[in-house]
């Protein structure tokens, strides 16, 4: 029986062989031109084994003197027919090189956005993004692509790298990671973060990125600000902060974190007024708020946390001034700043009908009267999830006066969710996203992201 089961074992083992051997040669035929004959090597001639005489006279190979257990290991020996195979699959590859997929279907380039933070889209006009970027703010361009129609259709992966920004003085590479996930199989994203103040950058879109005479190459410049974060000492210095500088939806509920990237001498932070809290902007004239602290994280993480909530609407700035001391007596060397606002308004809801979407939102600054705007995006199909990805399907703004305390309803009408993308396919998740600016677009609230 055992030896039943040996045999037909091996006989499968070497009909996957042959099977496989099929393949391979197949693979080398196309690799060679396809219908052309295919020629094999001419053998190489046989090499002489040398002879010698034994004893009784008979010629023997030298070789047969080795003993009974190393010829078996010879014999046994697979390193040349794994040779073989491998220089085969070789062959293989070479012959679908020419068959990589290129970005098929795509026919130009239609338009570039831009987000800071979780903000809404901007178009990016000409060959230049107006004003300056926050490079203490990350960011997020989107490259759209218009299609030939072909299902095919798609940035591949492998021609991402066609995608480069560069410091636009010294050609240097930053850091980036571009993705698929945009808001179409035609679409590329590319988060941004790390920029440095006051440097020129350029995005380049190099055109083999496509098959398609349409697309052209593009070079986008754009230019980062000064950055307000707090500064760097390299022998003791603030390495992360929450909120981040700028920032204009902070919670009033929440607390202010700072880490160093040295431990921080307790007494020089309690009880003392090297670290405070004040409402109003840099130059001065606020009311101080109070504060309690707490180190953690081997004292590396200072929390400041107001004695109750912030107030919505509202500006402040925590000061850090030179008192601070790291264990070894290290002071930080120069005082720095964080600036921030409180949020303003809250978005209560977003509620859709069949064609419409009514947006509730509160001004919780009682004594602020805004002129607030509420835009609202609506995402759905291929991609989407909840706060990003998908096609735009409707695009809608609304502005209204609401007094501190009150309560504005926006709604939304004539919205058609039927619509069919993509060649009639399903439509798949459907997504409201809410945002909440003042007239210069500035954000009042946290986006608002729901599925419907």
């Amino acid at each position: 029986m055992e030896q039943r089961k040996r045999i037909g074992f091996n006989t499968l083992i070497s009909l996957l062989l042959v099977i496989t051997c099929a393949f391979m040669i197949t693979g080398v035929a196309f690799s060679m031109g396809g219908a052309e004959e295919i020629i094999p090597n001419e053998p190489d001639e046989p090499e002489i084994a040398e002879m010698q005489e034994t004893d009784d006279g008979e010629d023997v190979d030298s070789d047969d003197t080795a003993e009974a257990g190393d010829a078996d290991t010879t014999a046994n020996d697979p390193g040349e027919d794994d040779e073989d195979i491998v220089q085969s699959f070789i062959q293989i590859q070479a012959a679908f090189e020419p068959f990589a997929p290129f970005a098929a279907g795509l026919t130009s380039l239609t338009n570039i956005t831009v987000r800071a933070g979780s903000g809404s889209r901007d178009p990016v006009a000409g060959d230049s993004i107006a004003g300056l970027l926050d490079p203490d703010t990350g960011y997020e361009f989107e490259l759209n692509f218009g299609a030939d129609g072909a299902d095919n259709a798609m940035v591949f992966a492998s021609h991402l790298d066609k995608i480069v920004i560069q410091e636009k003085d010294t050609d240097t590479d930053i850091k980036r990671t571009p993705t698929q996930a945009g808001s179409s199989p035609y679409a590329v994203r590319i988060p941004v973060s790390g920029l440095k103040p006051e440097t020129e950058y350029k995005l380049i879109i190099d055109k083999s990125i496509a098959d398609a005479d349409g697309l052209i190459d593009r070079v986008i410049t754009f230019t980062t600000d000064v950055s307000t974060a707090p500064p760097v000492n390299t022998d003791f210095a603030a390495v992360f902060c929450y909120p981040a500088a700028g920032t204009r939806t902070m919670a009033i509920e929440r607390s202010i974190v700072i880490e160093f990237n040295q431990e921080v001498k307790r007494n020089t932070v309690e009880g003392t007024t090297n670290v405070v809290l004040e409402t109003g902007s840099i130059s001065g004239g606020g009311t101080d708020v109070p504060i309690d602290f707490s180190l953690d994280n081997a004292r590396k993480v200072l929390t400041v946390k107001p004695k109750g909530n912030l107030s919505a609407g509202t500006d402040y700035v925590l000061t850090l001034t030179t008192g601070i001391q790291n264990n070894a007596g290290t002071e930080y060397l120069k005082q720095s700043t964080l600036t921030f606002r409180t949020k303003s308004f809250d978005v209560l809801s977003a509620d859709s009908a069949a064609d419409s979407v009514t947006v509730t939102i509160k001004n919780n600054a009682a004594d602020e009267q805004k002129n607030t705007r509420v835009r609202v995006e609506i995402r759905r199909d291929i991609g989407a999830r909840l706060e990003s990805g998908g096609t735009v399907v409707y695009i809608g703004e609304q502005s209204q006066n609401i007094s501190g305390g009150a309560t504005g309803i926006y709604v939304f009408s004539g919205i058609d969710y039927t619509t069919d993308l993509y060649n009639n396919e399903a439509r798949g998740d459907t997504y409201i996203d809410v945002y909440v600016s003042d007239n210069q677009g500035r954000p009042l609230s946290d986006p608002l992201h729901i599925q419907i």
